[in-house]
């Protein structure tokens, strides 16, 4: 009989011990925790989503990459249609869409299951139709918003999204992300055709009112990608009109102008970001052609991107999540 020591082995997030697969027996001197809890909630986690876009046809195809490695996506599964400008939101368990434009506008919204595959099942309505809207979460909370109706959904459950009580600072139509901290969603940027703003305000989950202001983008834009960990949020590329290459941080639990950290490969708009406590993906785009690329980032240095690998399809703004991202801590 073999031995072995599984004291200071984790997974490659550090979040997760071993998995032993197989009847085994085992020896200890101390005592073990057998795991408990949902079974989606055990194994390894560290995965991060794309779903649907304009290729430039809508598509329906869900991206998967492991964020702490490099290489190509794989194939998830499918939208229960094919859309772009779709919001998501995730917990550690689930990812949520909501919206979205097939060519006409859409209040679904749905979900996958992380631990899994195969595509989404039914969660619900948002109160109204939405496009381009922007979404951010936490791991029990997710919210939507757009224009300045926001509302909001349990993640675990599922049901139509209720109203948030709260506005935006400024109305935004369209183009904006958010990044989040386990008790904050930061909302960067967007557009009231044709003005483009660089407004940053924020919403905090535990309450039910209006955003407030947090500063201004080193350069106001549109249709940029978000993601960072609970500490610092990502702002990448986008649209000022002119195609940009730009990439600024915030410091979540602050308030304060976003700060320089670097540049993407090229200038690019609509490219959507996966993120976990450590690093942050960034894939899809248009330079104006459709492209395929995933880049990344070290969240903790300021630098430009390093490249990942290329997605299955070349989606124009697919909507992205990850089941490590900053809402749920580090």
């Amino acid at each position: 009989m073999s031995e072995l020591r599984i004291n200071n082995i984790t997974d490659r997030v550090g979040s997760s011990g071993p998995i032993i697969a197989g009847v085994s027996t085992v020896t200890s001197t101390s005592h073990m925790v057998m795991p408990s809890g949902p079974t989606e909630m055990r194994g390894g986690r560290g995965r991060g989503v794309f779903a649907g876009g304009g290729t430039p046809a809508k598509s329906n195809v869900i991206n998967t990459v492991q964020i702490a490695t490099t290489g190509n996506a794989t194939d998830f599964g499918d939208l229960s249609v094919a859309k772009n400008g779709v919001a998501a939101l995730a917990s550690a368990t689930r990812g949520v869409f909501g919206g979205g434009y097939t060519p006409t506008e859409q209040s679904k919204i749905e979900y996958l299951n992380f631990q899994s595959g195969g595509g989404v099942n039914d969660f619900g309505e948002l109160l109204d139709t939405s496009n381009d809207g922007m979404s951010g979460s936490n791991n029990t909370i997710g919210i939507f918003s757009r224009e300045r109706t926001t509302q909001f959904i349990t993640i675990a459950s599922t049901g139509d999204a209720t109203d948030f009580g709260g506005d935006t600072t400024v109305s935004r139509s369209f183009g904006m992300q958010s990044n989040c901290s386990p008790t904050r969603m930061v909302i960067g940027g967007g557009a009231v055709s044709p003005t483009v703003v660089g407004t940053i305000d924020f919403f905090t989950f535990a309450t039910r009112g209006d955003a407030v202001t947090f500063g201004e983008m080193s350069v106001a834009r549109k249709a940029y990608g978000a993601g960072g960990n609970s500490t610092r949020g990502i702002f990448a590329g986008g649209y000022t009109p002119t195609i940009v290459d730009t990439i600024d941080f915030i410091t979540i639990a602050s308030e304060g102008n976003a700060t320089d950290f670097g540049n993407l490969v090229a200038t690019t708009r609509s490219k959507q970001n996966a993120a976990s406590s450590t690093r942050c993906v960034i894939a899809g785009g248009t330079t104006p052609t459709n492209v395929n690329t995933i880049e990344f980032v070290t969240i903790s240095t300021t630098s430009n991107t390093t490249d990942f690998g290329d997605l299955q399809n070349t989606p124009k703004n697919p909507a992205s999540c990850s089941d490590v991202n900053g809402g749920l801590g580090d």
